[in-house]
């Protein structure tokens, strides 16, 4: 038991690194939408790729312990690094065609998405409620799309192509979220972050050469930021997830709606309209329900 004084410290710090992971990693699909009209989505992926590399030195500086950058199990490195890339192409290509709100709306479909991975590639079979909750996550990105999933500018790119793009790097992100959960207890973290960047980026190459264009040293600097978000917001979720349950913070996620909303005002002037809010009410009101159930169920098993 903590001391008197110390529980709220300590279970604060934890919160307030996740509200800060989430707005570090909201500002950094900010920053992707801003630079997706200069380049490709495949010269994203590989600039933000070889960005990355960077920070993954300078960590390297700070913690060279060898369990740090431990690597155990290549292919399964390469098949996170694969869906890594999948993520990437998916949500990027969201972001230069859909409002924040409403990609993020769809992104929040995550968490049923990765219990299902789960089972298919860990034999972790679902509870009884995983197909309820599918189903009304569902439901909510029929609802967010329904207002322009018919609007196409006849050359395939529209609302439509955006959420399909969306839901592509939700199943690519879960699978991440899937493997890494399966590589965590033998792969040392720095190997984590230096494969799956290697790996994407490699994957990103074919198709970042059709269509490069040139880049020049403000949009470098703002490759190298978005890198720096991405590690930055990463380390701080890990950071909050080895102090904390994870039901404790993992519904704060969710605050990236209101982030998005603010975003998409600030820059774009555009405002979730009925259908994003009611959508995606939908969909983090399943997820959280999935989630409550898991962790009673676990409150049941143990004892």
């Amino acid at each position: 038991m903590s001391a008197p004084g110390t529980t709220d410290i300590t279970g604060a710090r934890p919160v307030g690194a996740m509200l800060l992971a989430v707005c570090l990693l909201s500002t950094m699909d900010v920053v992707v939408k801003l630079l997706g009209g200069d380049h490709g989505i495949g010269q994203i992926v590989l600039l933000k790729s070889a960005a990355s590399l960077p920070w993954v030195g300078l960590w390297w500086l700070l913690r060279p312990e060898r369990s740090t950058w431990r690597l155990a199990r290549p292919g399964a490195h390469l098949l996170r690094g694969v869906l890594l890339a999948i993520a990437g192409f998916g949500f990027f290509t969201a972001f230069t065609l859909l409002p924040l709100a409403e990609a993020y709306a769809i992104l929040f479909t995550a968490p049923i998405v990765t219990v299902l991975l789960a089972w298919a590639l860990m034999g972790e079979r679902p509870g009884k409620g995983a197909g309820i909750a599918l189903s009304a996550g569902f439901l909510g990105v029929l609802v967010v799309a329904s207002p322009g999933l018919m609007v196409q500018d006849g050359q395939g790119h529209g609302p439509l192509t955006g959420y399909v793009a969306a839901l592509i790097g939700t199943v690519g992100y879960a699978g991440v979220i899937v493997t890494t959960r399966k590589l965590a207890p033998s792969e040392g973290i720095g190997a984590l972050a230096l494969s799956a960047n290697l790996v994407a980026g490699t994957v990103a190459i074919p198709v970042a050469l059709i269509d490069w264009t040139p880049v020049s040293t403000t949009q470098l600097a703002g490759y190298l930021v978005v890198a720096g978000l991405s590690v930055s917001g990463i380390a701080l979720i890990s950071w909050a997830l080895a102090r904390v349950e994870v039901q404790r913070v993992a519904p704060l996620e969710y605050t990236a709606f209101a982030w998005a909303v603010l975003y998409d005002w600030a820059i774009w002037r555009t405002t979730p309209g009925l259908a994003s809010i009611l959508g995606a009410a939908i969909i983090v009101s399943a997820c959280l329900w999935l989630e409550t159930r898991r962790a009673a169920g676990q409150r049941r098993a143990a004892g």
